[in-house]
């Protein structure tokens, strides 16, 4: 009888560990998730916005710009604002103008202001955004 009870309190212990370990696992791994995902920009409640109006970050960009490459075309970014308004995943999509040219845009939004973030549901949100610029 003795063997029996230590035996079944030795499994109840081992049990409610691991149920206390899995439950922690899950919850570390929801956080993460959470924490990953990236809003459209259409997808939010209110849109991430730089100093009052996207137009002065389109003006930011042209006027920060640098021409290098003597190409014309069009130069596509997206890149990711996130939820304390700084930009990151900056990432050249398309490119018609040269590589310098990509660079440049780059180094551009490395170095922007940051924009208040995107809300959904009440909590500030990581948001999908792009800038295009044609060179002439």
């Amino acid at each position: 009888m003795m063997y029996n009870l230590f035996h079944i309190r030795q499994t109840i212990k081992t049990i409610i560990l691991l149920t206390f370990i899995s439950n922690v696992g899950f919850a570390q791994q929801t956080n993460k998730t959470a924490s990953t995902i990236i809003k459209k920009w259409g997808e939010v409640d209110i849109k991430p916005d730089y100093r009052g109006d996207e137009a002065r970050f389109y003006a930011y960009v042209g006027s920060n710009f640098t021409r290098i490459d003597s190409e014309d075309g069009k130069i596509k970014a997206t890149f990711v604002i996130e939820k304390d308004g700084c930009l990151s995943n900056i990432e050249i999509v398309e490119n018609e103008a040269g590589v310098l040219s990509g660079k440049e845009l780059i180094r551009v939004l490395e170095r922007c202001y940051s924009w208040k973030p995107g809300y959904h549901e009440g909590v500030p949100v990581r948001v999908a955004h792009s800038v295009k610029m044609t060179l002439q």
